[in-house]
């Protein structure tokens, strides 16, 4: 077994912790820096460093696995709707052969397909006088909300709340 592999493990919140605790020895020892200090630092650098490259390999894999879900669900839900609408071109071709024919059963040994009166179908179009109805919907504009907000001025019910974003980048290294 590695010396790697017996080393423990830290978490990020341990490893950002002890980087804290460490830049308070640092000043508390008026910038000193003794080798013990030195080494533990540099471990510390270490260890986020690579830690910071193995959440961004996780993040980078889940994303993948996300894209990949997503292509799965979109095919799927257009074979689902390809299977739907050849259901009901079927539907459609039996109903209009036993219309055809007159015929108001169509009878298997398990199954049989009846026709019974529905309500009818409305065709049209236009907007006929008389026959029209409005309906409005009234809902925040968001947009002049925050731009109120952002100008000091109140707004009941609304507030601004910061947001941080994380981003990740390539980190170049300098060569020294």
């Amino acid at each position: 077994m590695t010396d790697h592999n017996r080393l423990v493990k830290k978490t990020t919140n341990d490893l950002l912790a002890e980087r804290e605790e460490l830049s308070r020895e640092i000043m508390a020892a008026d910038g000193e820096l003794s080798p013990e200090i030195e080494a533990r630092l540099f471990a510390n650098t270490q260890s986020l460093a690579e830690k910071a490259d193995a959440i961004h390999w996780v993040i980078e894999r889940l994303e993948a696995e996300e894209a990949f879900l997503k292509a799965q669900a979109k095919r799927l839900t257009d074979a689902a709707r390809s299977r739907a609408r050849q259901s009901d071109a079927i539907r459609q071709r039996i109903k209009a052969l036993m219309l055809e024919h007159d015929s108001e059963t169509l009878s298997g040994e398990t199954t049989e397909f009846y026709l019974t009166r529905a309500k009818a179908k409305l065709v049209g179009e236009g907007l006929p006088e008389g026959f029209t109805k409005q309906t409005v919907t009234i809902e925040p504009d968001l947009e002049a909300i925050r731009d109120a907000l952002e100008d000091g001025r109140t707004v009941p019910g609304y507030s601004l709340e910061p947001n941080h974003a994380l981003r990740n980048r390539v980190a170049v290294k300098r060569i020294t």
